[in-house]
């Protein structure tokens, strides 16, 4: 698994320095009726960070949950009390 982890991350940073060389033109991004001027590149990598903080929030809601479903959010609590 940490091969396969490992070589998709590689062809990610490979595709993401492959936009980022071969695209100079400019793209306009219209959000809620309001037009964002940049590069395409630029566009690209505003995708690729709204994705990674989509994960991110998906990653910590599933931790929550299973910190709230066994009850190591009261154990953490009253241990910080106790202190």
């Amino acid at each position: 698994m940490i091969v396969l982890g490992l070589i998709l991350v590689a062809l990610a940073v490979g595709l993401g320095f492959g936009v980022a060389a071969s695209s100079a033109d400019d793209a306009t991004l219209e959000v809620f009726g309001t037009g964002l001027g940049g590069t395409v590149a630029g566009v690209f990598f505003a995708g690729a960070a709204t994705a990674a903080a989509l994960v991110l929030g998906l990653w910590l809601f599933k931790n929550g949950r299973a910190l709230l479903a066994t009850g190591a959010i009261g154990l953490i609590r009253r241990r910080g009390a106790q202190r």
